[in-house]
């Protein structure tokens, strides 16, 4: 049994035009004018609405323990309210406990994330930087597909990195290209420059950007512009 959306006004990235559209197992299968409905199909008239994809959420906090408390939507209400107003799909934040592997954190999401009603995935959020870290992360990225790293550089004491753990975790996200963002909201008067090996000078650790070698990016969260490990350029807001 599909479902058959006919005469709406579809709206995606690039353009709006009047079409139905099929769904069959939770996939759109075909847009066309006219389309005749399947034995079984439930056919819903959309005249004189838009038909909109489905909306990905790109930052949520789903049962996140923060210093003390946890943030009031779970996987079950979140996820709810998200497809009520057309989410059907988020990137929750995964967050290291304190000396927890990175996969063991990762184990704990999908326990509290089996209750969703819609899709998800995560952003790998990075709290400490140790000798097992790399190995770690490039795991998170060959076996659980996590292609983000989100680091910060407030809440000291909880989740804050120094910006020595920020420069490793950087220079390893940049050897996969993969994309590292954080919370630039640090107190602490940053440097200007630091001594980086090999006796090069550069800019301040404390940096928003892809690890895309040899890209230029521009993240809100930042409080510095210049260039990041592994030849990754970064232009950031302040």
């Amino acid at each position: 049994m599909g479902l058959l959306i006919r005469n709406g006004e579809v709206v995606n990235a690039g353009e709006r035009f009047h079409a139905d559209v099929r769904c069959d197992g939770g996939r759109i299968t075909d847009i066309g004018t006219k389309l005749q409905p399947a034995t079984g199909d439930t056919v819903l008239d959309a005249a004189g609405q838009y038909v909109f994809p489905g909306f990905v959420d790109p930052h949520v906090h789903m049962e996140l323990p923060f210093m003390g408390t946890v943030s009031a939507d779970d996987f079950d209400t979140g996820g709810a309210s998200g497809v009520a107003g057309g989410t059907t799909c988020y990137i929750d934040f995964c967050m290291q406990g304190p000396g927890e592997p990175l996969p063991k954190a990762i184990e704990g999401w999908h326990a509290k994330a089996k209750k969703s009603c819609v899709d998800y995935t995560y952003h790998m959020a990075i709290t400490n930087f140790g000798p097992n870290t790399p190995a770690e992360m490039k795991e998170v990225v060959e076996k659980h597909g996590i292609t983000s790293f989100k680091v910060f550089l407030a809440y000291k004491g909880a989740l804050m990195v120094d910006d020595g753990q920020l420069y490793q975790i950087m220079e390893q996200a940049a050897k996969s290209a993969q994309r590292e963002t954080e919370r630039a909201e640090s107190r602490a008067p940053a440097p200007q420059t630091t001594r980086r090996p090999g006796g090069t000078n550069g800019a301040c650790g404390a940096i928003s950007c892809s690890a895309a070698p040899d890209s230029t990016v521009s993240q809100p969260h930042s409080r510095s512009p210049g260039r990041s490990p592994g030849g990754v350029r970064a232009a950031c807001s302040i």
